[in-house]
């Protein structure tokens, strides 16, 4: 998987998509990997299949705080401020949950 995030970094997200695609086949519940397909798709400016593969990984992680982030990032170009204004909330949230006093 963390090739497909070097391989987001360049760009090349065809070979990004590829990698995350086969992390995907022993281990479909594994949240990383809709995170990393749904930045390729936002990348893309798919936004609706972006928006799904965010949703997911939030229902596998709830706590993810990339997910709800990009998540609202998606929102936000599909013209939806109050999904975007919601998710961004929840970020800001779980960022203050985990950062240490």
């Amino acid at each position: 998987m963390n090739l497909g995030q070097v391989f987001i970094g360049k760009n090349e997200f065809e070979k990004a998509e590829e990698y995350f695609e086969k992390a995907l086949l022993p281990d479909s519940t594994n949240a990383d990997i809709f995170v990393g397909l749904g930045v390729i798709e936002g990348r893309r400016k798919n936004y609706t299949e972006a928006k799904e593969y965010f949703e997911r990984a939030i229902e596998l992680k709830p706590d993810s705080q990339e997910a709800h982030y990009n998540l609202g990032l998606v929102f936000k170009n599909m013209g939806d401020k109050e999904g975007a204004r919601r998710e961004l909330e929840i970020f800001n949230k779980l960022k203050q949950q985990k950062t240490p006093l």
